[in-house]
């Protein structure tokens, strides 16, 4: 089972856009060095807490820092883009950095309805999603003469096209073009095992992709002791409510016995609204991952972390790549 990363780029109460930068190198960095296998950038607009908004850049940016690592979008939203464009920048980026670059496509516009009207270019239904992902692959297949025009240099080029979703829907489309699946399990679980099932039943083996392919999204808090991976999820805890009440807070720094102070109707709708999650030490993180195993049975899983200090994400990340040796 391999291990990736998806960061969010969050930006934490008394930080600066240089640091978060700064922090998210670092990582990549280090997960290159330790053998991860993806580092994944999202995309959000208008969105104080996070800094995912020019993905693109960021992905060239920690391609040029690492050696081994695949780095991509965690993705492209493709309501937001045109996709000649899309394969040219992603083309590009292949020639620079071959065999290293992936992209993942999304349906949502990863923001809110105000923001989405600016930077919208038309309808994005599920057969338009479908229709501009064909158009992709088309775009990177270096036989194909049907196309008048061709968006160079991405002919050609071996970008693998991950479809993102947290829904039944998804999960229908990457099952019947033969893509590689994301199921974002970190922030929605009341679909995983069905949008699991609905993929893998109706998979249909395609050129790109012999088999199902599941990658699935987790909530990463692993440290030494279980106190230390409790007190760091406080953060995610805090930004999960702050989301259910409508807020762009900046993500708030961990809390001492954070659950402790919250009222029943909160700890109900932060155990709704969980997703599925690696909490605690490396013996903790052992047992999650058998259970993980056993009942989802993932290819690979991606991991999602809300953490200001590289150190603690590192460490995260390195207690979790261990555990998974260990199983």
């Amino acid at each position: 089972m391999k291990l990736s990363i998806l960061d969010l780029m969050p930006f934490f109460e008394n930080d600066t856009e240089a640091a978060v930068i700064e922090r998210t190198r670092e990582v990549c960095v280090a997960a290159d060095e330790i053998g991860y296998n993806r580092y994944w950038i999202a995309e959000h607009h208008n969105a104080p807490n996070v800094m995912s908004s020019a993905s693109a850049i960021m992905v060239k940016d920690l391609l040029e820092r690492t050696k081994n690592i695949r780095v991509g979008a965690g993705g492209v939203m493709l309501i937001n883009h045109i996709p000649f464009l899309i394969a040219e920048t992603y083309g590009m980026l292949d020639v620079m950095y071959p065999g290293r670059v992936d992209l993942g496509l999304g349906r949502a516009p990863g923001t809110d309805y105000k923001t989405a009207q600016i930077i919208y270019r038309g309808d994005i239904q599920e057969e338009k999603f479908l229709e501009s992902v064909n158009l992709l692959r088309k775009y990177f297949d270096k036989d194909d003469s049907s196309l008048e025009s061709r968006p160079y240099p991405a002919a050609g080029r071996n970008i693998p096209i991950i479809i993102l979703g947290s829904s039944l829907s998804s999960a229908k489309i990457a099952a019947e073009i033969g893509a590689i699946y994301s199921f974002a399990g970190h922030f929605s679980p009341s679909l995983l095992d069905s949008a699991i099932k609905t993929y893998r039943d109706n998979f249909k083996a395609s050129k790109y992709l012999e088999k199902p392919y599941l990658i699935l999204g987790y909530l990463a808090y692993a440290s030494d002791s279980k106190e230390r991976s409790e007190f760091l999820f406080s953060s995610a805890q805090q930004g999960i409510l702050d989301i259910a009440r409508g807020n762009k807070d900046l993500f708030k720094h961990p809390t001492e016995n954070f659950l402790n102070s919250l009222n029943s109707a909160e700890k109900i709708l932060l155990k709704t609204r969980m997703g599925i999650k690696l909490l605690g030490d490396k013996e903790d993180v052992k047992k999650q991952l058998k259970e993980f195993k056993e009942k989802y049975n993932p290819d690979e899983l991606v991991g999602v972390t809300y953490m200001k200090d590289a150190k603690d994400i590192i460490n995260n990340y390195k207690t979790i790549l261990e555990a998974s040796k260990e199983i």
